[in-house]
């Protein structure tokens, strides 16, 4: 079994073949982003659409209708919360638009983690209720499969989860074998998936 079917299993969803929320237009949404997103999550969204683990983590979704749940939104969102911490807010844009969190020219003080390289990105998938956000950490000629998850901490405090993979982190934190020190307690034993609804 596969991560993905295996995540499938555990929140108690029909398999994804049988699940259709509908197919985005991924080439425009990574186009937008400005990365190419993993597999096993747009297989994830395209089935199941945006919606809320254990009623705690809020997986996004391309067109979302709720705002929390719409993918570009909420990157833009959490991308513009990590320029505030790194060196720069809203007011410091780089030719007409946000500056790369990856230019290392605006970094000040000590909140860019250590392992978070000049040109890299982080791109949000999801966070909480509480204001802590999911990111894969994109580092240049890296797969998007093994993109590792990054949750920060509204703090800002980051883990870093290197077991690769939306579906892999996610199951792992579901089961225990990922532990995090401000996810792992709002999860629950029993685990279900609360579909968002869709922004047609």
């Amino acid at each position: 079994m596969d991560d993905l079917a295996g995540l499938v299993e555990l929140l108690g969803l029909p398999a994804s073949d049988a699940a259709r929320w509908r197919s985005s237009d991924w080439g425009a949404v990574e186009t937008v982003m400005g990365a190419e997103l993993p597999g096993d999550y747009k297989r994830f969204v395209d089935a199941y659409g945006p919606g809320a683990v254990d009623d705690h983590l809020l997986v996004c979704a391309p067109d979302a209708a709720i705002g929390w749940t719409d993918l570009l939104d909420h990157n833009e969102t959490a991308q513009e919360t990590c320029r505030i911490w790194f060196g720069g807010g809203d007011d410091d844009v780089f030719g007409g638009r946000p500056w790369p969190l990856g230019d290392s020219s605006r970094w000040e003080g000590d909140d860019v983690p250590d392992w978070f390289q000049p040109g890299d990105d982080l791109i949000s998938w999801g966070g909480t209720p509480n204001g802590d956000f999911l990111f894969w950490h994109v580092k240049p000629g890296v797969a998007p499969a093994d993109h590792p998850v990054v949750l920060r901490e509204r703090g800002p405090y980051f883990e870093r989860f290197e077991s690769g993979g939306f579906a892999a982190v996610l199951t792992g934190l579901l089961t225990g074998t990922v532990r995090s020190r401000y996810l792992s307690r709002g999860l629950q034993a029993s685990h279900s998936y609360a579909p968002a609804g869709r922004g047609d």
